[in-house]
């Protein structure tokens, strides 16, 4: 019997554009509950496509995640 307990265990990064309309920045509360190493970026002004509206960010964010 597997048991899952619903907790996210590997290093997570979100990047979430604050200007969202589609995805609200309410979707950010409490995830820290169900993703055990969380690290949120909150760009203040982006849209919900934020790799199209700034990909340099987008893409040093990433690279400094993944060192």
């Amino acid at each position: 019997m597997i048991l899952r307990s619903g907790i996210i265990k590997v290093p997570t990064l979100v990047i979430h554009g604050m200007k969202d309309t589609t995805i609200l920045p309410g979707v950010l509360d409490g995830l820290e509950h169900y993703v055990q190493d969380l690290k949120v970026l909150c760009a203040e002004n982006l849209d919900h496509s934020a790799m199209k509206e700034n990909p340099q960010m987008v893409a040093s964010e990433f690279i400094s995640f993944f060192k």
